[in-house]
């Protein structure tokens, strides 16, 4: 199917008349060509098809999520994903799970190569995504680089902004004894199921 669309000349130049995108984007976008020498056919097409093209960035797409109050309704049953940035056309995500073998990751870099960027995506994103039921983190930033917003936030059940050994100390032993805990539920879910159950996605359809 072709779509058409009008460019008129106004008092301030040229803009669009018919966009697929509504009257409010035809107003928005208005630009000037008559400086430009008439042969210049092939930059008006570009020019024009640049003004039409769209596109939807993660902020973007989270903001209206939570305007039509989809937020909280991500599902970690099979595992979860979170976006974390865009690569031309394609959405990058950090993955667990969901049909893949990764449930571990480590994020490593020079200081000032955006490590704690990359952090605070995954936070606030994973946030808007899912529910505290669903997702859960536990922060422990020894070199206090700027998670003290989060301490109010839902999702989290530790966060530890000192550089005292023992407070990161008490967040492992407490992450130590939820893995007991869970490996013990399980086993339990294993022995009423009478099968082997390794998978977090597995133990869920239980």
């Amino acid at each position: 199917m072709g779509i058409s669309t009008m460019v008129d000349k106004g008092a301030n130049g040229f803009h669009f008349s018919n966009s697929v995108y509504g009257p409010d984007f035809d107003e928005k976008h208005t630009f000037n060509i008559e400086e430009l020498p008439s042969n210049k056919y092939e930059w008006y097409a570009k020019e024009i098809a640049k003004r039409l093209s769209t596109h939807v960035t993660i902020r973007s797409e989270l903001s209206l999520m939570c305007q039509n109050g989809m937020h909280w309704k991500g599902d970690t049953t099979k595992g979860i994903t979170i976006p974390i940035g865009d690569k031309g056309e394609d959405r990058v995500n950090l993955t667990f799970g969901n049909n893949s073998n990764d449930y571990f990751a480590l994020i490593a870099g020079k200081p000032g190569f955006g490590k704690s960027v990359l952090l605070n995506e995954i936070i606030c994103n994973g946030a808007l995504l899912y529910s505290p039921q669903e997702l859960e983190f536990y922060i422990i930033d020894c070199a206090r680089t700027g998670f003290k917003p989060y301490e109010d936030l839902p999702h989290v059940r530790f966060l530890s902004m000192t550089k005292q050994r023992e407070f990161a100390d008490s967040a492992i032993d407490f992450l130590d004894k939820e893995m007991s805990r869970r490996a013990k539920l399980y086993k339990k879910a294993a022995d009423e199921m009478n099968e082997v159950i390794d998978k977090i996605e597995r133990y869920r359809e239980v």
